[in-house]
């Protein structure tokens, strides 16, 4: 009944090795091949290290802020980035990273005055930091409440620079007069200090001289100014470098800019904390027992909003245990997580198995994205037999320790995820299982981690330390994998963990352990 139940159901795709949505860029006064695509009022900054403790603290602190935190650790990559993208404030493990002078000597544009934090320990590496224009300078050992004090000093830089590079996208009637006295009726693209971005009825020649005009809305304030073309894609798109004909009319309009730009990033505020608050509605800690299984699950999300999923849902004595794997962030991702969670489960009513529960999904997908989205999925069904069914698609196989021969197998199925063939047929198979038995479900955010040498966390791993530390409670063990992912490299995609031990014997039948029903947030 998923498709009677999931009426509005829409499901993202995940592609791997390629995270993130398209945004429009919004070309300001700058070459077109320079443009970014980035948020018109987000923060980012850059974090270059090796230490995996310093790459957390910064990268949760920064998110306490809603700046959005990317980490490398190849100054190569730094570098790269530096050149690509902009960012406000970049912090720099010289401790760890040999070459971070090199990466501040070649800051390229628009990146040169960006607000720089060095771990340096030593006193060389402080001066060779401060030497080279380092706002802030911390030794190790790094206290986080004491590296947010200093954050605080970080962001107030980041939040001036921001503004000064802010650009309001609004769409205004511009009067641009050329020099040959022809008179252009443009639209505006973005507004900035220091310029604009239009649409042009004519192309402009790179260097132009032209005379600007336009009316700011809901003010009484007209400005003029002396413009330069810095850039024209011959499609209709300009940039055009702007300097204002009268001081006190400037003063007026970056006032009215700044209000905007406040105005947007108290919105985007807003916006960022009602993402926490869906995350943690719609993907909260599992951790609970029942007289037949003990649960544990987190999800940590690599951005304020993830795409990954995990749920648990026990019903007449039954068991329902399942991992997806959604792309998307954001508040978007958020809320159609939200609708795949609540069609999943309205379809658990209607006693759906396993395989009428993929083989739904899969029929109402087409219907409700874009050809190039699917999902992933990883489900264990328990009905109080001796056997769990399970069924994936797509998606990472399962790994489950057995109790009697203390070892760990794998759970693998070779079938697509849902959304991508057009009337796929999905199967399901069945495992036997006894007290002491713990099953693992996980994301390909876990085993896709790559260290420095490229190599991925794997599969491997998980099941030695499985095997070992089966006997551990389920939060413990759950801790000892993500201690060792943290160790292996750094994270770049959502990572979900859920774990499930049989506690007692089953009873053999379906009928054996009915129960008033429970659904587990």
């Amino acid at each position: 009944m998923l498709g009677a139940a999931a009426g509005a159901l829409i499901t993202y795709a995940k592609q791997k090795h390629i995270v993130g949505e398209c945004r429009e860029a919004l070309e300001l006064a700058s070459e077109p091949g320079t443009a970014t695509a980035e948020s018109p009022f987000g923060m980012k900054a850059l974090v270059v290290g090796r230490d995996p403790e310093m790459i957390s603290i910064f990268s949760h602190l920064f998110r306490e802020n809603s700046i959005e935190t990317q980490k490398c650790f190849l100054e190569s990559v730094a570098i790269d980035q530096l050149s690509s993208e902009k960012f406000e404030a970049v912090v720099l493990d010289f401790d760890h990273v040999g070459r971070c002078a090199d990466i501040l000597k070649s800051l390229p544009r628009p990146n040169k005055h960006v607000v720089v934090v060095a771990i340096a320990s030593d006193s060389r590496a402080k001066e060779i930091a401060s030497a080279l224009g380092a706002a802030f300078i911390i030794e190790r050992p790094l206290v986080p409440s004491q590296i947010r004090d200093l954050l605080r000093s970080v962001y107030g830089r980041m939040l001036h620079d921001r503004q000064a590079y802010f650009r309001l996208a609004v769409e205004l009637t511009v009067s641009i007069r050329r020099g040959s006295g022809d008179l252009l009726e443009c639209t505006t693209i973005n507004l900035s200090q220091s310029g604009m971005a239009v649409r042009t009825p004519h192309p402009l020649e790179v260097g132009e001289r032209l005379s600007i005009a336009f009316a700011v809305p809901n003010t009484d304030l007209f400005v003029s100014a002396e413009g330069a073309v810095i850039w024209d894609n011959r499609d209709g798109k300009a940039g055009i470098h702007c300097q204002y004909t009268n001081s006190s009319v400037q003063a007026r309009f970056f006032e009215w800019l700044h209000d905007q730009f406040f105005t947007r990033f108290e919105r985007m505020q807003t916006e960022l904390s009602l993402a926490h608050g869906i995350q943690a509605t719609l993907v909260p800690t599992l951790s609970f027992q029942t007289p037949r299984f003990e649960v544990y699950g987190k999800s940590i999300a690599s951005t304020e909003m993830g795409g990954d999923l995990i749920d648990v849902v026990e019903s007449d004595g039954s068991l329902l245990a399942y991992v997806a794997d959604i792309s998307g962030h954001g508040l978007p991702a958020g809320q159609l997580m939200g609708i795949l969670k609540a069609a999943l489960r309205v379809s658990l009513q209607f006693h759906q198995r396993p395989v009428a529960l993929l083989e739904g999904a899969d029929r109402v997908l087409p219907a409700l994205k874009t050809p190039d989205m699917y999902a992933t999925l990883a489900l264990l069904h328990f009905d109080g037999s001796t056997q769990a069914e399970y069924a994936l698609a797509g998606h990472v196989p399962i790994l489950h320790y057995r109790h009697r021969s203390h070892d760990t197998v794998q759970l693998a199925m070779e079938q697509f995820p849902l959304g991508l063939i057009l009337g796929g047929r999905y199967a399901s198979q069945r495992v036997s299982y006894s007290p002491g038995d713990v099953f693992l479900m996980l994301t390909d955010g876990i085993t896709e981690v790559a260290s420095e040498r490229d190599e991925e966390f794997g599969l491997a791993r998980l099941e030695q330390l499985l095997s070992q530390e089966a006997a551990q409670p389920l939060s413990r063990i759950w801790e000892l994998v993500m201690d060792g992912v943290k160790q292996h490299g750094m994270q770049q995609d959502d990572q979900s963990l859920l774990l499930l031990r049989v506690r007692e014997p089953t009873s053999g039948n379906n009928n054996g352990n009915s129960c008033q029903e429970k659904l587990f947030a």
